[in-house]
């Protein structure tokens, strides 16, 4: 299992919460930079990237969901 630092955790939780508050008011060509992944929204899409990953939604929701699961708990889905 994969040991984290108290700081990685609580930037986690920071980066979520922000993501949470400005994912529904993002427009068209606007990113959303944290400290642990980026989401770009297109015309029709939403593309979530970090180091470990990059993927496409047609949703915030279904972005925001994932980026939740990846990073509360470790799996995506």
């Amino acid at each position: 299992m994969q040991q984290l630092s108290i700081f990685s955790i609580l930037q986690q939780i920071a980066d979520i919460e922000l993501i949470e508050r400005n994912l529904a008011r993002l427009n068209v060509g606007e990113i959303i930079s944290t400290f642990t992944c980026d989401i770009e929204r297109s015309e029709k899409l939403f593309t979530v990237r970090s180091i470990e990953f990059e993927e496409t939604f047609q949703t915030s929701a279904a972005a925001f969901n994932y980026i939740k699961n990846y990073f509360e708990n470790g799996i995506t889905q």
